[in-house]
């Protein structure tokens, strides 16, 4: 397992598809509630961060990383700047065929890394309290929780957990 920095067109391209794969995921896992993850990644914005992703997630707006297993890509992970000395842990995504395998601990640890290199002295996220395996890996990379920092409208955000880790 690899895991690198996004740099190229190429890796921005394998990024915007990971992300696509990842809402495709949301939409098959909540089939049963219509609408739903519409409703959050609009809110995000996702539709226009997709073709903006170098703007995003490059120096010093923020970064992108790609996990790579022989020659596939199985994995990615970003942040961006928030405030001067905070940035945000977005789009952690592990494709099935690699989930056990420790990939998503792994993009989680070069990022808290970049992000601490980069000068931050905070990372935060935001993730669906359903997503209770993503929830344990962020606890066990010591993100607590914390109080919104994001403004979801109501219904949504009583199913949103906010967390924070001091880097």
């Amino acid at each position: 397992m690899q895991v690198r920095h996004v740099t190229s067109d190429e890796d921005y391209g394998a990024f915007g598809n990971l992300v696509t794969q990842y809402v495709k995921w949301c939409t098959n896992r909540f089939s049963d509630r219509p609408g739903f993850v519409d409703g959050i990644f609009s809110i995000q914005s996702l539709a226009t961060e997709l073709g903006e992703l170098p703007l995003k997630y490059t120096p010093p707006a923020g970064r992108a990383f790609l996990a790579r297993k022989e020659d596939s890509v199985c994995g990615c992970v970003a942040y961006r700047r928030l405030e001067t000395n905070v940035c945000e842990m977005k789009r952690l995504f592990v494709v099935g065929s690699a989930h056990g395998q420790g990939t998503g601990r792994q993009l989680c640890a070069a990022a808290i890394t970049q992000a601490r290199a980069d000068g931050f002295s905070h990372m935060r996220l935001d993730t669906l309290r359903l997503f209770t395996e993503s929830i344990r890996l962020y606890r066990s990379l010591g993100f607590l929780e914390r109080e919104p920092y994001l403004d979801y409208p109501p219904e949504i955000l009583a199913e949103v957990l906010f967390m924070e880790l001091r880097l």
